[in-house]
């Protein structure tokens, strides 16, 4: 397992208008799920992200992360293509506490557009 490489790509393209959905929020602001952008920092009906990470398995229960990932948001779908992208990235580090059930902790440093944050988690963010 030492040294062991993985690499994962995730994108989200959205264009809904606001009021889609009674939660539409979750929908409607993807950026807000982009490590290192603030939540609701940019809105739009039309929303573009995209995010990649690699993970270095350091050993059977430690591992190395680092990201980026970068995003558009408009009020339109033909305004995308003038809106500026917003590019976020950091590293991280993750522990195996449960063999068995996969799961993992971890904490990230990201750094946005405009500041840095701290992420704490539990489990994986990466769906399959």
């Amino acid at each position: 397992m030492c040294g062991r490489i993985a690499v994962l790509i995730g994108s989200m393209v959205m264009m809904l208008p606001a009021h889609a959905f009674d939660f539409g929020a979750a929908f409607t602001d993807p950026l807000d799920h982009q490590r290192g952008i603030a939540k609701s920092r940019y809105q739009g009906d039309a929303v573009v992200t995209t995010e990649f990470e690699a993970r270095y398995a350091l050993d059977a229960r430690w591992s190395g992360v680092t990201f980026a990932g970068v995003g558009r948001a408009a009020d339109s779908s033909g305004d995308l293509h003038d809106a500026p992208n917003r590019w976020s990235g950091g590293i991280g580090a993750r522990y195996l506490i449960a063999r068995l059930l996969g799961l993992q902790v971890g904490v990230d440093v990201a750094c946005g557009p405009e500041e840095w944050a701290f992420y704490i988690q539990m489990g994986n963010g990466w769906s399959f």
